[in-house]
């Protein structure tokens, strides 16, 4: 008789015999092929099959469609479409806000330059400009006041500018010839955006 193995140290799990290797190819062989049928089953599945389509017959094919008809309904065009709408109320105001200006623009450079407009129905309507304000930030001083509880100073410094003005026209006639032109136009390298406010 065989002496018995030693026993395992302490702490130490008990080898479990690792079970036979197949080799990679094996492996792969046996994931790609599917178990095919034994010949007399797949004889069986043949019969069966073209018992069913002796017993259904597949469907006549569908006849082709019809021609289109031409019928006087079909070929006449679409209606117009509807006019523009109107100008409303809401459209049509003497006041302009003008977005997209240059930080450095004063309020003086801007009012060069609306009316250094080529054409005479835009020179004349921006003549007729009567007020323009140039929205800037609040200044440190005025927006807290002065350090030590004193009241504000008056403004002496201006803020940023935000990049957008205000601007009046007399007429609303004006103000529309005056958006026509200049929107979308430069002043420098920024992009003008005119619209009605």
């Amino acid at each position: 008789m065989p002496p018995p193995p030693p026993p395992p140290a302490l702490g130490a799990a008990p080898k479990r015999p690792r079970p036979a290797a197949l080799k990679h190819d094996d492996r792969k062989k046996q994931r790609q092929q599917p178990e095919a049928p034994p010949p007399y089953e797949y004889k069986q599945q043949q019969q069966q099959q073209q018992q069913q389509e002796e017993q259904y017959p597949p469907p006549p094919p569908l006849p082709p469609p019809p021609p289109p008809a031409t019928t006087a309904a079909a070929t006449t065009a679409l209606p117009p479409p509807p006019p523009p709408m109107p100008p409303t109320d809401e459209d049509k105001s003497s006041r302009l806000c003008i977005k997209g200006l240059p930080a450095y623009v004063t309020e003086q450079r801007l009012r060069d330059h609306l009316r250094a407009a080529t054409r005479k129905e835009v020179a004349g309507a921006a003549a007729a400009l009567t007020d323009l304000k140039l929205l800037r930030t609040r200044d440190a001083a005025a927006a807290g006041g002065a350090p030590g509880g004193k009241p504000p100073p008056q403004r002496q410094q201006q803020g940023a500018s935000r990049g957008m003005a205000f601007v009046g026209f007399r007429s609303e006639a004006d103000a529309d010839a005056v958006r026509r032109y200049f929107d979308r136009t430069f002043l420098d390298a920024s992009r003008l955006a005119v619209e009605v406010s």
